[in-house]
């Protein structure tokens, strides 16, 4: 059940999405060299964000101009092993001159207007769970593009969608906080306990 002022909207008319990058192995390569750009794998997406650690760097020559990375764009895993991994989604904040590679797809919202909201909704039980759902391989799971566009979402007037967003912003901050104190109080405790002996 959503209020009335909302409406279920189907993915693919919130967003594009945008497969990534089909490459040989002799294409890629552990370090930057020239004619090479940095691509993003699965492993590179994480619930708080992009990591760009272990990147691989590909022949940009392979790279269509659309697979390069957008302010708002959602980077999803569309293939894996594990069925934990399949649909496991981080969206990035800024342009970057970075890719995605083949088992990844980029979700381009169609507007900046609502990107945020969006963003937070692949973040969601709601998004998990459709994901689940359609994830589907004996070995491999997978997700298609078919399935992320038939996925259904509920959508909020513009200012309702920015309350949603400062109170997930006020959370996560909150979040933050509490996580630091913690830290500092398990190193203060473990001081004394060494100081006990």
């Amino acid at each position: 059940d959503i209020p009335d002022s909302w409406h279920w909207v189907k993915g693919e008319d919130l967003y594009q999405v945008i497969r990534g990058v089909t490459y040989k192995k002799s294409d890629v390569s552990e370090d930057p060299g020239k004619g090479t750009k940095p691509l993003l794998r699965s492993h590179n997406i994480q619930q708080d964000g992009i990591n760009t650690n272990k990147l691989v760097h590909v022949n940009k020559e392979v790279i269509n101009k659309k697979q390069y990375i957008k302010k708002g764009d959602i980077i999803v895993a569309m293939s894996s092993g594990s069925e934990n991994l399949v649909g496991k989604a981080a969206q990035v904040k800024e342009n970057m001159t970075f890719s995605y590679g083949a088992f990844c797809a980029a979700i381009r919202p169609n507007s900046l207007d609502y990107s945020d909201y969006l963003g937070l909704l692949f973040q969601t039980p709601l998004y998990r769970k459709q994901t689940a759902a359609a994830g589907r391989g004996i070995n491999i799971r997978n997700l298609t593009v078919g399935t992320l566009n038939s996925m259904l979402f509920p959508i909020p007037p513009k200012p309702e969608q920015q309350t949603i967003i400062n109170r997930v912003d006020k959370l996560m901050k909150l979040i933050d906080q509490l996580e630091a104190e913690k830290k500092e109080r398990d190193e203060v405790r473990g001081k004394m306990a060494v100081s006990a002996f």
